[in-house]
């Protein structure tokens, strides 16, 4: 790993005020992002000039770049912040030793690894009727610790287009809502094992603006994350490293 990396712990993203993955890369020199709308539309995001399909976002690194996608570029907009440990940014060419959809950076999002119990609940409210709801809970064991955490989002939104343009107007509201929840664990039954993984299942709706002004248009997101990390010393001189994941 090379000298232009940006790490941006949980620290700084409660001092921040940061809600969306978005929000962090905004704080990150060289990163630059841009919208079609409002909550939940297609978010880009371009890293030292280059757009998001040149991108490599993973968490826990395995990718979770979305085949569903046009571009095969990660949904940023369902990613939530309430399990995220910190995110590492690495820019510029070094990130194409992870592969061709590297060339422009890499995106690691590492969860959280609990040191003791923990039960969080918040709940948040905003203009355009906007409400969040996050759960976080933390078991930390002898051997491993187990996380669950959900967060409901919904807003009604606001219209995205423009009211000069009369042909293409609509004064409806962008409504957008998602719903996820997320499991970490892991478990260390001896000195030379160690297993961890993430599961995460995801779901949400967005109304947005279709070539019709007259007709409401949605798009559904459904999809889940799973992976699982195995770390093994076989001797002083051998350690075995694997990760499996699968996202869709």
């Amino acid at each position: 790993v090379g000298d232009d990396v940006d790490i941006i712990t949980q620290e700084e993203i409660k001092k921040y005020g940061f809600t969306s993955i978005a929000d962090v890369l905004k704080y990150v020199a060289g990163v630059h992002i841009s919208s079609n709308g409002g909550f939940g539309h297609p978010t880009s995001v371009y890293m030292l000039g280059l757009p998001t399909k040149h991108i490599l976002v993973m968490i826990d690194g395995i990718p979770i770049n979305d085949s569903s996608i046009d571009g095969n570029y990660a949904n940023f907009a369902y990613i939530d912040l309430n399990n995220v440990e910190r995110i590492e940014v690495l820019k510029g060419a070094q990130g194409a030793l992870y592969g061709s959809e590297a060339i422009a950076g890499v995106i690691n999002i590492v969860t959280k690894k609990p040191k003791k119990n923990a039960f969080k609940l918040n709940l948040e409210g905003g203009k355009y009727s906007t409400f969040k709801e996050k759960l976080y809970s933390a078991l930390k064991l002898n051997d491993g610790f187990f996380v669950f955490s959900l967060e409901n989002f919904k807003t009604n939104g606001f219209s995205a287009t423009n009211k000069k343009n009369t042909q293409r107007y609509e004064s409806d509201n962008d409504s957008y809502n998602y719903k996820t929840g997320w499991i970490s664990y892991g478990w260390n039954p001896n000195d030379y094992l160690q297993l961890s993984g993430n599961f995460k299942v995801k779901g949400g709706k967005v109304n947005f603006d279709g070539k019709d002004p007259n007709e409401d248009t949605y798009g559904n997101y459904d999809g889940f994350f799973a992976n699982l990390n195995v770390d093994a010393v076989l001797s002083d001189n051998l350690v075995f490293s694997a990760k499996f994941g699968n996202n869709k």
